[in-house]
């Protein structure tokens, strides 16, 4: 292959092959029989010699086809999974001087993938199996398998065992969740419901970032007081009357931080849902038992990770509350305090003045109280009465309390073939009863158009809004 010649098997099995070269008029010839018992080949005859020239042009080759591909580049592929199309080629192009096309690399790492992953009908057979695999390391991992009428496939919830008794027991009661509006309220009927700022802010009507609209619509979303809260949104009345009519519109208590329901702690997206889209992103698409089995190692590895962190942190609660400690203890340094007794102070500022109460935990700003870490006017009187600051933190951003969230650990499994056997109660679902497209699968989902339009150019005429396959008037 690396010296561009092409050959045609004549003769083809599975104890043995016999092929020429493709020009009928060279002697080029092999002929090789299996050796029976071991997996090795007699080469039985060979002519190596050509008589003719380049069988083919240009840098194709008619024997390099998908499956060829995918056992060169098999290593590559199952030791990096983001191992893309583009790489093969590249590597093709390397090692044999053949270049191939974007599609027929795609061909082949998808069947090293299906090799080592295995092919969706048989996953789901598989899944009850792993099912009992995940029970037998951990009895308090949650798995819910759903099927559809006649035994088909429908959803498949599961949750880690460490990870919900690590929520319960050391997590902020906070949950992102990401297009879930309908089913929050049958879900979770008892929970307040917050609105991902993000996504409203690019839901304004002509609202392009960073514009001083819309920067007045994010502080009135973080305000802590009513009053803060009404000041930006005149503000933002008097910059942009469409975009505040349609924020007026909105359920208060969904979206701004002062009548929230609940407790935010300055959560205002759903970022934390966002991020672990962002993780899986290249697991779409893949055999269920094998997608699940991956969401199980990185989480194991996440854990894993932080509880080494964990160790490294030296002071007494995290480096996310140190940082804002920090920042309040510099800025109360020019607060002015009037003590009414060891415990009550009302505190001065260049624009506003407030009363914290150490004894209760909370200050009229509101912020402390929310986000159960000291601001600035509590730090002020803490810093005033000389006490420890650590001690006016909730246990939520201890150092404790985040080397005991990650102190369990997500158990590992086995191979498949060590997997608990299916309970004779249990019927193995069936594949999902869904038509399956044409074409390439989609893993992406579209873009918003919130998000910016793509401007396009035609490389025929040079000029914006259009490609070369447009059709119009007036265009020379």
């Amino acid at each position: 292959m690396k010296r561009g010649f092409e050959y045609a098997p004549t003769k083809c099995n599975d104890h043995k092959i016999t092929a020429r070269c493709r020009v009928s008029d060279c002697p080029w010839r092999i002929k090789a029989r299996q050796v029976p018992g071991i997996a090795q080949w007699w080469v039985q005859k060979f002519d190596s010699q050509h008589t003719c020239s380049r069988a083919i042009g240009g840098l194709g080759h008619r024997n390099c086809d998908a499956a060829f591909i995918a056992s060169f580049v098999r290593e590559q592929v199952v030791a990096n999974e983001k191992y893309t199309p583009k790489m093969v080629q590249t590597e093709i192009l390397r090692q044999h001087g053949v270049k191939i096309s974007y599609w027929k690399a795609y061909r082949a790492r998808e069947l090293v993938i299906q090799e080592v992953r295995g092919d969706f009908e048989g996953s789901f057979a598989l899944l009850p199996s792993y099912m009992q695999e995940l029970k037998s390391g951990d009895a308090e991992t949650c798995l819910q398998l759903l099927y559809q009428d006649e035994g088909h496939f429908h959803r498949f919830f599961w949750a880690f065992g460490a990870a919900i008794r690590a929520f319960r027991k050391h997590c902020r009661p906070l949950i992102g969740l990401d297009g879930l509006i309908d089913a929050v309220s049958d879900v979770f009927p008892d929970a307040a419901h917050g609105y991902c700022i993000y996504h409203l802010s690019t839901n304004l009507p002509h609202a392009p970032k960073n514009t001083p609209a819309w920067r007045r619509f994010w502080a009135a979303a973080r305000a802590y007081t009513v009053a803060e809260f009404n000041e930006h949104m005149e503000k933002m009345k008097e910059l942009n009357p469409e975009q505040y009519k349609y924020v007026v519109k909105l359920p208060r208590h969904r979206w701004a931080t002062h009548c929230f329901l609940g407790r935010r702690y300055s959560m205002l997206t759903s970022n934390c849902a966002e991020t672990i889209n962002s993780v899986i992103r290249h697991l779409k698409g893949l055999p269920i038992t094998y997608l699940v089995e991956e969401t199980r190692k990185k989480t194991a590895c996440y854990f894993y990770q932080r509880k080494n962190n964990g160790k490294n942190i030296t002071s007494v609660v995290t480096p996310y509350a140190e940082k804002i400690l920090g920042s309040s203890r510099e800025t109360s340094r020019f607060y002015t305090l009037n003590p009414s007794n060891d415990v009550l102070f009302q505190v001065i500022t260049a624009d506003r003045t407030d009363v914290v109460d150490l004894s209760k935990k909370t200050c009229s700003y509101k912020r402390w109280d929310i986000d159960g870490i000291p601001c600035n006017h509590a730090m002020a009187t803490i810093s005033f009465r000389l006490k420890d600051p650590y001690d006016f933190v909730e246990d939520w951003f201890m150092t404790s309390t985040y080397r005991a969230t990650y102190n369990d650990c997500v158990p590992p499994t086995r191979g498949k073939e060590q997997w608990p056997a299916i309970p004779s109660n249990v019927v193995p679902p069936r594949p999902p009863n869904v038509r399956i497209q044409p074409g390439r699968r989609k893993v992406s989902r579209r873009e918003s158009i919130a998000n910016g339009l793509i401007k396009k150019r035609c490389r025929n005429c040079q000029r914006w809004g259009h490609n070369k396959s447009y059709i119009g008037q007036n265009i020379n």
